[in-house]
């Protein structure tokens, strides 16, 4: 019996490793000869670089001084290829938030500038094509900050230069692109989600609120995000807002296909294609794929790893299942492309024991799925 295991992390309780090897353990409980192949990815959003890298051992870790999304100090990282001229850059690594206290969030602002010092530095090293997984991120931005620390200038209709922050992008009366051309270097953005910029799906109103926005500043922010999309895309002549994927990190996707004509790709296919989870699915020899996440729900949907997982197996005809600690109640699993769906909260609903007990529950639940897989 060959499964192959794509996990995602269980967040603030397991990594992506941890699940895999839970999961392995409950294989082989079934199935003591049974031939495991882990796969551990990212859907673009935390990991991206470390995914990236183990597949890639060629690329070179580069280290370089810049700030976290609130301004402060920190040590930023992204890869290289110096032959391929490639460089390839996690917003959530110093834009994200999982750097920054839970209880202070101010996404009002929170920038993606030391993202754009990250990618400033490369630029200096020559480097031509630049891919930036998406995910995570503390901000709402639109990418204004990667912008700014690239040269782009806000001014507002006195011509003074304005602060970065949501509530001035009303302000904002024109912009001052760099005198370099960026758009002729080649830009991917790797998305973790479909969501499109503005409305009840779009960026702020879906994500906000995990970011620290309160139900009264959703409107104003919305609004400043509005018009500062409309500038962006009369100065590319390029319209974006509507397209899956440019509600991406607070829109960060937004403002890098507009302003730089990037080119958008989901995540989870991006990185299944890179790591060879495609080729061996092609080969006929896996009998099932294993998947999971901390909670699956209605976001899983939109670009998540269990969704992109789904789609690769369902299209080799592979029967695919996933192990989460959560599953939405009302939630229509199958709808997702899976063929089995089980949580580790229906062995006990407590869920200060599943916390502290979640590999042992992972793998009890593995040997279930297994048998719901072959069944099927």
């Amino acid at each position: 019996m060959h499964i192959a295991v794509v996990p995602d992390k269980y967040k603030g309780c397991l990594t992506a490793e941890e699940v895999g090897e839970a999961i392995i353990s409950g294989v082989r409980d079934y199935d003591p000869m049974a031939s495991c192949h882990p796969f551990y990815i990212s859907d673009g959003g935390d990991g991206f670089l470390d995914a990236i890298q183990r597949y890639r051992p060629e690329l070179r870790r580069i280290s370089v001084p810049t700030v976290n999304a609130m301004g402060q100090s920190i040590t930023g990282t992204y890869l290289v290829n110096q032959v391929e001229r490639t460089a390839y850059f996690e917003l959530a690594s110093a834009s994200g938030l999982a750097s920054l206290n839970p209880n202070r969030l101010d996404v009002v602002n929170a920038s993606t500038y030391g993202t754009g010092l990250e990618i400033a530095h490369a630029l200096k090293q020559g480097v031509e094509n630049i891919i930036i997984g998406l995910g995570g991120s503390a901000t709402n931005d639109l990418g204004q900050g990667i912008a700014r620390a690239l040269g782009y200038r806000l001014f507002n209709e006195e011509g003074e230069e304005l602060k970065p922050g949501l509530l001035s992008l009303k302000q904002v009366h024109h912009i001052k692109s760099p005198q370099t051309s960026l758009e002729k270097l080649n830009w991917t953005v790797i998305n973790d989600v479909d969501n499109p910029l503005l409305g009840p799906e779009g960026a702020t109103r879906v994500y906000g609120p995990q970011k620290g926005v309160t139900p009264e500043l959703i409107d104003p922010i919305e609004k400043g995000i509005a018009h500062l999309a409309t500038l962006f895309e009369e100065l590319s002549e390029k319209e974006v807002r509507d397209i899956p994927g440019s509600g991406a990190a607070g829109g960060t996707a937004f403002g890098l296909m507009s302003l730089f004509k990037a080119d958008s790709v989901q995540g989870s296919p991006f990185l299944l294609e890179l790591t060879g989870f495609s080729n061996l699915l092609s080969s006929g020899e896996i009998d099932a794929v294993i998947t999971g996440e901390g909670k699956m729900d209605t976001q899983t949907a939109y670009g998540k790893l269990i969704a992109g997982v789904a789609k690769v197996s369902g299209e080799y005809e592979v029967p695919v299942g996933a192990i989460c600690g959560m599953i939405q109640e009302d939630l229509d699993w199958e709808q997702l492309g899976l063929n089995a769906a089980l949580s580790i909260s229906e062995l006990n609903p407590d869920p200060r024991y599943s916390y502290h007990h979640a590999a042992d529950l992972i793998r009890q639940q593995t040997k279930l799925l297994i048998e719901q897989l072959l069944d099927n």
